[in-house]
């Protein structure tokens, strides 16, 4: 199993408030975005592009984005 924690800083670096993906994600809105996914998945938590992907788009559904062409 993927670390939690290593999973969450990485959503976080990348979907974040300054992240490399510009959806300035607060940490609340990440964790319940995992949580949400974790809840809706099946499988366990990996930590892969999939994973990732998948918690994208429950940001991008339940919080918009920062950055229009994002959306």
């Amino acid at each position: 199993m993927y670390a939690i924690g290593d999973f969450i800083e990485h959503v976080y670096d990348l979907y974040g408030e300054g992240g490399a993906y510009g959806l300035d994600a607060t940490r609340a809105q990440i964790l319940q975005a995992i949580g949400k996914y974790m809840e809706i998945n099946e499988d366990e938590l990996q930590g892969d592009a999939y994973d990732l992907e998948n918690v994208r788009e429950i940001l991008r559904s339940e919080h918009g984005c920062s950055k229009a062409y994002l959306c």
